[in-house]
């Protein structure tokens, strides 16, 4: 080989260095923006798609939860499919973010049903054991909504429509509405994580902020505490007093028993059919005393 022939061959080997060089920074360079990426609005980016904000109702998974998903699709692949509706991710952002951190390629189809908002209730309603609070929080957020209506009808959903959808009732969708509109990030927080009724979170939503803040700091037992209504104390020591007669009428009944070889007269009767009912009703009646209402 000449001299001429190795420099060239030299020079196609630095060449081809340089480019595997630049093809690693170039690489290193993308991960490090899909990391950012992540961070910024998680599960959004797998495909290069924006979230729909239907999506956006419901939150992301937790990290102990995600890592599940995650070991399940790298055992198992991706068992549901991630629904696409106008170019945006509707439905399985969680399983984006796993299928991204698994280097999968992704399932998807396209949604191409009348009515989105009910599909994707549905799916999540099934798939997720959500408390009755974070359900109204997101029939709140969906009312919020411009119009997801199935096809032929106009205008957003009311309030009392996703109630229905996410059954609910309506007045605990307007509670939901009030912690979002007047109460603290962390507190709506804490209704999102299922941490906290609405009912008792509205409650707090009321105060001034930095009351708030520091009601969720020190517990769901504060925020209780400070949501209880005028007149509560009374209903307690009216519940202690069922408790009370509840006790009485066990003891009544057991006495009763030992005493079963004599014939009852009719007003022992009388008295022994009170005693059971007391002892029937008694539990649930001093549960509904002591319950916050809201």
């Amino acid at each position: 080989m000449s001299r001429a022939q190795d420099l060239a061959a030299a020079g196609l080997r630095m060449a081809q260095a340089d480019g595997q060089r630049l093809a690693e920074v170039d690489a290193g360079l993308r991960q490090e923006e899909g990391r950012r990426r992540e961070v910024a609005e998680p599960g959004a980016d797998v495909l290069g798609l924006p979230v729909h904000p239907l999506a956006r109702l419901f939150p992301m998974m937790d990290e102990r939860a995600l890592a599940e998903l995650q070991a399940d699709m790298a055992q198992h692949g991706q068992r549901e499919p991630i629904w696409l509706l106008d170019g945006q991710v509707l439905d399985g952002r969680n399983r984006l973010l796993c299928a991204r951190r698994l280097g999968l390629a992704p399932v998807v189809k396209v949604f191409e049903g009348a009515d989105p908002a009910a599909f994707i209730v549905s799916l999540n309603l099934q798939r997720r054991h959500l408390t009755e609070s974070q359900r109204a929080l997101v029939a709140s957020r969906l009312a919020q909504l411009p119009a997801h209506r199935p096809k032929g009808e106009a205008g957003a959903l009311s309030q009392g429509q996703a109630a229905q959808l996410l059954q609910v009732s309506r007045s605990a969708v307007q509670q939901a509405r009030k912690v979002e509109t007047a109460g603290v990030p962390d507190l709506v927080q804490a209704v999102e994580a299922g941490a906290v009724p609405v009912s008792v979170a509205a409650a707090v939503a009321m105060e001034a902020p930095e009351v708030q803040a520091d009601l969720v700091a020190q517990g769901v037992r504060a925020m209780r505490q400070r949501a209880r209504p005028q007149g509560q104390g009374a209903l307690d020591a009216l519940a202690d007093a069922v408790d009370r007669l509840t006790a009485a009428a066990r003891e009544f009944l057991f006495a009763h028993e030992r005493a079963a070889g004599e014939v009852p007269s009719q007003e022992a009767a009388a008295l022994v059919e009170a005693a059971r009912q007391v002892l029937q009703d008694g539990p649930a009646a001093a549960r509904v005393l002591r319950k916050v209402e809201g």
